[in-house]
């Protein structure tokens, strides 16, 4: 990598979906760059897979990656010189590909699609003569993703996902809950940062069934299998903290898989079926693509020890860092793309005394910095399910709807209206209710569409108003600042400005998108800089002045303080009246 007084990194960050069917998109960040007019190459194909990757691309002293807005032939020259000869035949038909992975259909389509999606860019890089210049690739992942592999390292599992809400996990958790007195929960949650929900490990895995425990011979991360198959060692690289402290597993202060929980929670023998630990930077042998490796023909690119694979971060790790909330904790990150979440950094070690606030998480971004905050099972997709359930399908039919909710926020919101509580697919933060289902009040014949669907916002901004108070009260968000990131809040003002007053503080939109695909290309951009020993210590300070912002109207502010009155009693009145007992 050259020095920082000769260029900066261009880090290619290739994303793809988080959720099935989004579209894959490239996003071009460079590092520490005061301008550049560098424009990312065309996106490769979407695709159905939720991770994301990052391409790390030293970039040579004059020269600039180009652009064009499609894809055309090769150019004649030659590419720009750099300090690593260009590679031969890069623009040859890929070698023959490796044979398909063996086990479930799922995990092998989601292992293909990585593979086209890298076949895609790399095509795209040689066309553009800079593929020579990929020095890294690293991970983000959906956190929780979980497979057990068998002695081979195909998939003998299905996928373990966080978003999990099937009735065997649901049932598992809550015979989990029972089995454990409240004191052994709560200790249980202070040491893995995660409480007894069916969206982690320890109640999926209870659920998994004897057959599918003998057939297992290790768990694997979905980016330790997709770069164990890439590398040839497949179900034998280790996991990072940052993902194993989405399973509910690792102690997060101790950094290591937490005997108590696995020991006395999880079937026999767990202990020797748990990948081995290590951050997400560290270099091991079996993340290298070398000659044994069935792709080393097809990615010369790819090769060690001019590339390097990072191990996987958590997509919620990823996208703090990427929406510059990455170092200290003045800065409240918010996403809401299908799901929701509320998160701030903390650094450095954890007092002696510190816990893990009521009602939140705590999870690992790497060895020096943490996660607290909260997620929601319903964040966009509350939208969406309005959307459909009220006919609303067509764009320019919605777009009017919003338009009308966005113009009568003047005094519509001086009105009683409907109240929701947004608990279609359960609750996780902050009361972690897995069998809450969506209560709906005062609606009338006199309600409409857009009363209906604004009331839904109103409930998923209240909700992570919940969040926020208690992420603020555990001592973060010092800075009076909300930034916004992912799909739901970048296309609606409308839920921008009422989670501003329903928080009393500030939200600032992020120009860019993608924000785990930036993060995790920022991390992997600032381990490397720390191997070259240019400093990359991270929490890297960025601003925010770029932003649109919504800033809270007190009068709305007062009167959303009262809706969430009004929220928190009919929660109550549902739990407390039995309604989700049978559920």
């Amino acid at each position: 990598m050259p020095s920082s007084s000769s260029s900066d990194p261009a880090l290619l960050a290739l994303t793809a979906s988080t959720a099935a069917s989004l579209i894959t998109s490239a996003l071009l960040w460079r590092s520490r760059s005061k301008s550049s007019s560098s424009s990312p190459p065309p996106s490769p194909p979407s695709s159905p897979l939720p991770f994301r990757a990052a391409l790390t691309l030293p970039t040579p002293k004059p020269a600039r990656v180009p652009a064009p807005p499609a894809i055309t032939p090769a150019r004649s020259s030659p590419p720009p010189e750099t300090s690593t000869p260009p590679l031969a035949n890069l623009a040859s038909p890929p070698p023959p590909r490796p044979p398909a992975l063996a086990g479930s259909g799922e995990r092998r389509a989601a292992c293909d699609a990585a593979d086209a999606l890298l076949d895609g860019l790399l095509r795209r890089l040689r066309l553009h003569g800079v593929s020579h210049q990929v020095s890294a690739v690293g991970f983000s992942s959906m956190a929780m993703a979980l497979v057990g592999v068998d002695a081979a390292g195909h998939p003998a599992t299905p996928l373990l996902s966080y978003a999990a809400s099937s009735p065997p996990a649901l049932a598992s958790a809550a015979a989990l809950r029972a089995s454990l007195p409240p004191a052994a929960r709560e200790r249980m949650r202070q040491r893995t940062g995660c409480p007894v929900h069916a969206c982690y490990a320890p109640a999926q895995l209870r659920a998994l069934g004897a057959d599918a425990w003998g057939r297992v011979s290790k768990f694997q991360t979905l980016p330790a299998l997709i770069a164990g198959r890439w590398t040839g060692n497949p179900g034998r690289l280790p996991v990072s903290y940052s993902e194993a402290s989405w399973t509910g597993l690792l102690n997060w202060r101790e950094l290591e898989w937490d005997a108590e929980t696995v020991e006395g929670v999880l079937p026999g023998g767990a202990a020797g079926k748990l990948p081995r630990l290590a951050d997400f930077d560290e270099a091991c042998e079996e993340a290298r693509v070398t000659e044994a490796s069935p792709y080393w023909a097809r990615w010369p690119e790819l090769r060690a020890p001019r590339c390097r694979l990072f191990l996987g971060v958590g997509d919620g790790a990823a996208a703090n860092v990427g929406s510059r909330c990455g170092g200290g904790g003045g800065r409240v990150a918010a996403t809401v793309g299908t799901s929701a979440a509320v998160r701030v950094v903390l650094e450095g070690e954890p007092g002696p005394g510190e816990l893990v606030p009521e009602g939140l998480w705590c999870y690992r971004i790497d060895r020096n910095r943490r996660l607290v905050g909260g997620a929601l099972t319903d964040g966009g997709s509350v939208v969406e399910w309005c959307r459909n359930l009220l006919g609303l399908k067509d764009d320019a039919e919605f777009l009017k709807v919003l338009k009308e909710i966005e113009e009568d926020r003047g005094a519509e919101w001086r009105k009683g209206g409907v109240d929701v509580v947004p608990f279609y697919s359960g609750e996780r933060a902050t009361g972690w209710r897995g069998n809450a289902t969506g209560v709906v009040a005062n609606l009338t014949r006199d309600s409409t569409r857009a009363d209906f669907l604004r009331a839904n916002m109103e409930g998923l901004a209240l909700r992570l108003a919940a969040v926020v108070e208690k992420v603020r009260a555990a001592g973060g968000g010092a800075g009076g600042v909300i930034v916004a990131s992912g799909g739901a809040l970048d296309k609606n003002r409308a839920l921008r400005e009422m989670l501003a007053d329903c928080t009393g503080m500030d939200v600032r939109c992020l120009a860019e998108g993608e924000a785990s695909s930036r993060g995790v290309a920022i991390l992997v951009g600032e381990a490397l800089e720390r191997d070259a020993g240019e400093g990359g210590g991270g929490g890297r300070k960025e601003g925010l002045e770029d932003c649109e912002v919504a800033r809270p109207n007190e009068e709305r502010a007062r009167h959303y303080r009262v809706k969430r009155q009004v929220q928190e009693r009919n929660i109550r009145a549902a739990e407390e009246g039995g309604v989700w007992d049978a559920l």
